[in-house]
């Protein structure tokens, strides 16, 4: 049994003294499964039954995010309407009021940077102005 566990181990960290005893539990709940489901006939290995046990509660209680959060090009297009955004007009790049940084809302950039659109109100290095501009 404990072989079993030991191969794909949960390995979250955590500091209340418990949960050490609950990622055991876990482990141990989805070995004795896997046996049970060796047994009845089944052809998975250890790796796969857990990627299945994990596939099907992302499938059945997963969420997409819903608010603007860090997924690439869906923070932007939640914070600037596309009609503002592509229209071309009154554009410009301007440092930030605050002196603080800013995440860049340019796809894949994960710059900090203290320029943003004046227009738009969203963080922007100078390397990415012009593309986020453009369709």
């Amino acid at each position: 049994m404990n072989q079993f566990v030991s191969n794909y181990r949960i390995g979250i960290r955590g500091k209340k003294w418990w949960w050490p005893i609950w990622t055991w539990i876990v482990d141990i709940a989805i070995v004795n499964s896997w046996i049970i489901h060796k047994k009845c006939g089944g052809q998975m290995n250890q790796f796969e039954f857990r990627r299945e046990i994990a596939n099907t509660y992302l499938v059945r209680f997963g969420k997409k995010p819903s608010g603007p959060g860090r997924s690439i090009g869906a923070a932007t297009n939640l914070r600037v309407s596309e009609h503002l955004r592509f229209d071309g007009y009154n554009h410009f790049i301007v440092h930030t009021h605050e002196k603080k940084k800013r995440r860049c809302a340019g796809n894949f950039c994960k710059t900090q940077c203290i320029t943003q659109c004046e227009k738009c109100d969203v963080g922007l290095c100078i390397a990415c102005f012009r593309s986020f501009h453009r369709r």
